[in-house]
């Protein structure tokens, strides 16, 4: 654990908001590279990071804010344990469609494009809630379970629930969650670029992502112990899983019914 990451000009760079922003910015430069490489490109500017680092942090501090009946007010008190990464998935996918929107950029392409780049993004990321200590997991007797400090988040935690004493110089050894999902997210990363690399897939990239994120969120969340079971005995994160993953299945099904018809093959379709 290491919140802050090092120092610039005398000023401290929090880990967690630089690996934020390192992954906006390799992904959205890659992205850009990628589709330049490719054979049909969409010409995509790197501006388009711009819109979706404002949605994605908007959103993903709104639905904190709402997960733990937070003041709306403190919308923009960023820190380090105040984003939700669905909420800034949901606000960074609506700053894109209105990018695609006002720039005339076909919407079906450009979300299989950023799909893989997504998941790259929040693998990166992922380091960052390691060493900020956030998102961590629940107690465990496997030999990867880490200790976090004292007086981190889950020190704290355990500290409330009775589990160890106050004067205690670490938490119990927990779930690594933050590099199971950065390991997972990787593996989704590669096979999205795959499926990208093929003709004629269209959707695939797409439906691949909320089904392969859906599913890998679910199971992590499993090993979570800061998330409240608070929603039909599962956590707010598995229940939007658990949609994204029946949503992704019915676009995939209906992608497979458009491939009987004579324009599977157009792989400009929006």
């Amino acid at each position: 654990m290491k919140r802050i990451l090092f120092t610039m000009w005398g000023l401290p760079v929090p880990a967690y908001t630089f690996f934020l922003c390192f992954s906006f910015v390799f992904c959205i430069f890659g992205m850009v590279w990628y589709d330049r490489r490719s054979a049909t490109p969409l010409r995509v500017r790197p501006d388009i990071g711009v819109w979706a680092f404002l949605g994605a942090v908007l959103g993903a501090r709104l639905f904190y804010l709402v997960q733990f009946n937070q003041p709306l007010c403190q919308v923009f008190q960023l820190t380090g344990s105040g984003l939700v990464f669905y909420g800034g998935f949901a606000g960074g996918l609506v700053a894109v469609l209105l990018y695609a929107r006002i720039f005339a950029v076909p919407i079906l392409p450009l979300l299989d494009l950023a799909a893989p780049f997504v998941a790259l993004g929040e693998a990166i990321t992922r380091i960052g809630c390691l060493c900020n200590g956030c998102c961590w997991g629940a107690p465990t007797r496997l030999p990867w379970g880490i200790h976090f400090p004292r007086y981190s988040f889950a020190w704290r935690q355990h500290v409330n629930e009775g589990r160890i004493w106050a004067d205690a110089s670490h938490s119990l050894p927990v779930h690594p969650t933050q590099l199971y999902m950065t390991l997972g997210l990787l593996i989704l990363f590669v096979a999205l670029l795959l499926l990208l690399r093929q003709k004629g897939m269209w959707g695939g990239p797409l439906c691949g992502y909320l089904i392969g994120y859906g599913v890998l969120r679910g199971i992590v969340e499993m090993f979570r112990g800061d998330s409240a079971h608070d929603l039909l005995g599962m956590t707010v994160s598995q229940v939007i899983s658990i949609g994204l993953v029946i949503f992704g299945v019915t676009l995939l099904i209906l992608r497979q019914y458009a491939c009987s018809t004579p324009v599977c093959n157009d792989t400009t379709a929006e």
